[in-house]
């Protein structure tokens, strides 16, 4: 049942972002469909939180109290980015995250209660608008909500998310760019535990690097993701 339930909320995700790309009046007749779009993250949150609220009303599993869902608010967008993991093999310790991270970054919006991270929504940005993304990506409101918990409400002020492709790690920057602590469940770590960058950055390459040695052949036929 569980699985079904994942199921249902992975094809709800889907679901969800092929109706926010249609025109509101339903006119897709042009060939040539807009995504709905909001004027701030917190309205395109609101959009994709009512969307979860719907879909769990018809059974979808998101993982979250539908009560709490329904009580908690949008807070602080945050900024989610993947890593160069060109630039990561290439790396020494004394380089940060933000200094290897590449393309434009997508927002992610926590729904919160006091200081706990409930849910998230991810909005893919359209210019200066905003649309709705992902739905309820329960790894990330976890491990944001445990974070903010190890640093008594930090991580729902400044924080950043970086995805390094190909070794499947999320990591969590918390503070300003010079003084940044990070926090991971990588590696079967404890997102509670802060790492330094030079710690984080040995511990990455390293295993960028085995990964190199073992599959660096099949990424110039496309980008392979662990």
């Amino acid at each position: 049942m569980k699985l079904i339930q994942s199921i249902l909320a992975v094809l709800f995700m889907i679901l969800a972002t092929s109706c926010n790309d249609m025109n509101e009046d339903g006119d897709n007749q042009s060939g040539d469909e807009k995504p709905k779009t909001y004027g701030s993250a917190a309205e395109a949150a609101e959009a994709g939180k009512a969307d979860m609220l719907k879909a769990m009303e018809n059974g979808v599993n998101f993982g979250v109290d539908r009560a709490k869902l329904q009580s908690s608010t949008p807070g602080q967008p945050i900024a989610k980015q993947s890593v160069d993991f060109g630039a990561l093999l290439q790396a020494d310790s004394a380089i940060s995250l933000d200094r290897i991270a590449t393309g434009e970054p997508v927002t992610a919006v926590p729904f919160i209660i006091g200081p706990e991270i409930v849910s998230i929504v991810t909005l893919r940005n359209e210019g200066a608008q905003f649309a709705v993304g992902a739905l309820g990506d329960l790894q990330l409101s976890t491990e944001l909500n445990t974070v903010s918990q190890a640093t008594g409400g930090a991580a729902q002020g400044k924080v950043i998310i970086y995805e390094v492709p190909n070794l499947n790690a999320i990591v969590y920057a918390v503070g300003d760019t010079a003084g940044a602590v990070y926090y991971t469940s990588y590696n079967n770590m404890s997102p509670r535990q802060p790492l330094r960058a030079p710690e984080l950055m040995r511990l990455l390459q390293a295993d960028a690097q085995n990964f190199q040695k073992q599959f660096g052949d099949q990424l110039p036929k496309g980008k392979l993701v662990r």
